[in-house]
């Protein structure tokens, strides 16, 4: 099944914030940890765990699923699996 453009943002506006949320709480981090890791600001992280707002770009995309050792696919599109590629650390 095709999506339309407008109805894949929405799709992705409702899955993205609660990956980034299941993800971040299954790590046990606060969201000022993972925006330590993830090198933007708290309220960055509390804007998309809320919906509000997305990504400005690949390279902020991709830094926020290294900080949750996830991949991209599953913050971004759903019924990817679980959410981590690699083992956090110790």
């Amino acid at each position: 099944m095709k999506l339309e453009a407008s109805a894949w943002s929405k799709l992705q506006k409702i899955h993205f914030p609660r990956a980034i949320l299941s993800a971040r709480l299954a790590l046990g981090l606060t969201r000022r940890e993972l925006a330590s890791r993830a090198g933007v600001t708290a309220r960055t992280i509390s804007l998309w765990e809320r919906g509000i707002r997305m990504p400005r770009s690949a390279d902020m995309a991709a830094s926020l699923a290294d900080a949750l050792y996830t991949r991209m696919d599953y913050l971004f599109l759903p019924d990817h699996g679980g959410p981590w590629d690699m083992a956090p650390p110790n």
